[in-house]
């Protein structure tokens, strides 16, 4: 049973660590300025600087690990 909780514990670390690895690949071909929210139309109504990914990105690794353990 350990053996199988230790490919599991590896998989969530990756599943957890994808959305920050994916946004740092990605982060020099972004714009200064990033749509930050969409309306329910699916149309941008909020727009920042492409800092301001970074903080829904931790803040759902934070949460996962939290329903996690």
């Amino acid at each position: 049973m350990k053996n199988n909780s230790s490919i599991q514990n590896i998989l969530v670390a990756i599943l957890l660590c994808a959305p920050f690895v994916y946004t740092a690949t990605i982060w020099r071909q972004l714009p200064e300025q990033v749509a930050l929210h969409f309306g329910m139309d699916g149309k941008p109504d909020k727009y920042g600087a492409k800092g301001g990914l970074l903080v829904p990105v931790i803040f759902m690794m934070a949460v996962s690990l939290g329903v996690g353990h």
